[in-house]
């Protein structure tokens, strides 16, 4: 990969990490709006095991781009160098 392959898939990666923050954020707002403000109302175990594994899923999706985002930094500093030459 050359340094404009490895930006636009940084940008990309990028992109989709702040999506997949974002669908967790609502993922989150959503379940504390369901659980109510009544004092009757309780944490139903099946949505909560639900919610659960949705979030388990964001994480695991956040872990692999974040991975690969850094395996990509790691790789456009590779490919970055001086103009003198010193440095490769």
């Amino acid at each position: 990969m050359d340094t404009n392959e490895i930006k636009a898939r940084l940008a990309i990666v990028q992109e989709e990490i702040n999506e997949v923050v974002e669908q967790r954020r609502e993922l989150a707002m959503n379940f504390v709006n369901d659980l109510g403000v009544e004092d009757n109302l309780g944490i139903n175990l099946d949505e909560l095991s639900k919610w659960a594994r949705e979030v388990k899923k964001f994480n695991t999706k956040l872990k692999e781009l974040a991975n690969e985002r850094k395996e990509l930094r790691e790789a456009k500093r590779g490919t970055v160098t001086c103009e003198c030459g010193c440095h490769q």
